[in-house]
């Protein structure tokens, strides 16, 4: 399963991946009524459910996590992705520049998320990032094989 959180990062597990089904998650109303419509009409209903609100929105533990939020919401709310992580789960994180990118990074470290890909295009970034085990992350958070020699 397949989780979305922010404005049109639902569209990407359904482009991009053979998602069974994505949950999106939107917190304008607005929006989620946009994208409910945009399902319908796109005879998605079978395969993605829109929900409104935030994190307390996104049911259970997935595989794959889409995160497309501005970076002050990112790293004020970041902290919650890990909790929606399957062990060994994937999130993509995205919506922030060049000048961002390192802060954005260092605070997924932190969270037990390795970067395993950085991805640029005009401008934005976004990271893929994997749940490390938790056998691999010190106290603080850091990937030890990351910060200690090994690869």
């Amino acid at each position: 399963m397949i989780s979305a959180v922010g404005p049109r990062s639902w569209l990407l597990p359904l482009q991009n991946w053979a998602a069974s089904h994505c949950q999106a998650v939107e917190i304008d109303p607005e929006a989620a009524a946009t994208a409910k419509r945009n399902v319908v009409l796109n005879g998605l209903s079978d395969r993605v459910v829109i929900s409104q609100g935030s994190w307390e929105a996104v049911a259970g533990r997935v595989d794959l996590l889409l995160a497309n939020l501005v970076p002050s919401v990112l790293l004020r709310t970041g902290s919650e992705i890990p909790a929606h992580l399957r062990e060994q789960g994937r999130a993509v994180v995205s919506g922030f520049g060049r000048n961002q990118s390192q802060e954005v990074e260092d605070f997924f470290s932190r969270l037990g998320l390795k970067t395993t890909e950085r991805l640029e295009r005009q401008g934005w970034r976004a990271l893929v990032m994997e749940k490390t085990k938790p056998e691999n992350r010190s106290i603080d958070g850091y990937d030890r094989r990351t910060h200690f020699g090994h690869s």
